[in-house]
């Protein structure tokens, strides 16, 4: 009896244990397989390489468009600033063509006003001729003398 129970009381020592190991395997397994294993490190690694790599192409595709977007930002500012320039310059034209054009005006109306008196003038003097009459058409305006 006293070896059994002495033996039973070892191998409740030893039950103890394996238990103990037992739980410690149980945690050490549900660790490994609740962490990622190594070949989903690496794959998780290269996707995030992948779209690292797709990040900074659309990154750089960005920058390009905001540069030239400023370019023409610039560009315009740029016309816009000569505006006012280029338009005095059309002011002083429309101004220098409203005064040629009121000369001109004020010549032809002068022009107009001596018009009815050149009607009774011959430019070529035939009608000045000593063998002409006064009641002969002059040839030139058709108009009698």
């Amino acid at each position: 009896g006293g070896g059994s129970g002495g033996g039973g009381g070892g191998d409740a020592g030893a039950d103890r244990r394996i238990a103990e190991l037992e739980r410690r395997l149980q945690m050490l397994e549900q660790t490994v397989s609740g962490g990622a294993s190594k070949i989903d490190v690496l794959e998780h690694e290269q996707k995030l390489a992948q779209l690292t790599a797709q990040v900074d192409r659309r990154l750089n595709g960005v920058r390009k468009g905001m540069t030239m977007i400023h370019e023409r930002v610039l560009a315009v500012e740029t016309a816009l600033s000569k505006l006012p320039d280029h338009l005095g310059r059309f002011r002083d034209r429309i101004k220098g063509q409203a005064q040629l054009t009121s000369t001109n005006t004020a010549a032809i109306a002068e022009l107009q006003q001596h018009v009815p008196a050149l009607n009774g003038v011959c430019l070529r003097g035939a009608c000045a001729a000593p063998e002409r009459t006064r009641e002969i058409p002059c040839p030139c305006l058709g108009s009698i003398h």
